[in-house]
């Protein structure tokens, strides 16, 4: 426990980790060690990276698509495009979209210096489908929202979208294009430091989360909470 009974754990994270993923990783992270506190700001991509470059953050959970040197890579896994739509919407019972699929409904995207959008704008051109989205904001939560209410189709990573998924009535499809499967998730640190106790053990029970989000997990938060430093 040495080093777990106070502190403060610094985050930076993209809006698609903030929405679900990492209140809930630090919810049931505080389960076992409430006193532990935590400051999570919230940016783009390459923002987050900064904040961990500098020193400002001990731990950011971004996306990219190709390592970057100037901070050290603690996970990193595939974070490809999700077609995000209604339980009823036209779509919902295939078993994934394709682009032209998309095209032919409602589209509601990202703003164009997301990661998320740049991806599906490179598939879009790669595959010379062209699309007007019917709504395009930089306020993540506002797609999905309107993705659940039966607007039209967004596009979103699997990874964040995931708990999601389990609470609302909700579909997420793989879209079939090879040029989505380019981006990545990462978590990093600061090149050259050691993270303090209470952030080292915090990165494993992420890490933990993460893989079983990523094996299609999805437990109570309670049966997180006994995640150990050493898995």
């Amino acid at each position: 426990m040495r080093g777990l009974e106070r502190g403060v754990i610094r985050l930076g994270c993209t809006e698609g980790f903030a929405v679900d993923l990492m209140p809930e990783v630090i919810g049931t992270f505080r389960e076992r060690h409430p006193g532990i506190l935590f400051d999570m700001r919230v940016a783009a991509p390459q923002a987050v990276t900064r904040l961990v470059r500098e020193g400002e953050v001990d731990l950011g959970v971004t996306f990219g698509f190709v390592p970057d040197p100037s901070v050290r890579i603690e996970l990193v896994g595939n974070a490809p495009l999700m077609a995000l739509m209604a339980s009823d919407h036209p779509l919902a019972g295939q078993d994934h979209v394709t682009l032209r699929d998309i095209a032919a409904h409602a589209v509601a995207l990202p703003a164009p210096d997301t990661t998320a959008r740049q991806l599906f704008d490179l598939a879009c051109g790669a595959e010379g489908v062209a699309v007007e989205p019917v709504l395009s904001t930089n306020y993540m939560s506002a797609l999905w929202r309107f993705a659940e209410i039966g607007g039209g189709i967004t596009v979103t990573g699997r990874i964040t979208v995931l708990s999601r998924i389990w609470r609302f009535q909700i579909v997420a499809l793989p879209v079939r294009s090879p040029t989505v499967e380019k981006r990545r998730y990462e978590v990093q640190s600061m090149i050259g430091r050691s993270l303090p106790d209470a952030a080292r053990v915090f990165l494993d029970h992420l890490k933990l989360c993460l893989s079983r989000m990523e094996h299609g997990e999805a437990m109570p938060a309670g049966e997180l909470s006994w995640a150990r430093s050493d898995i």
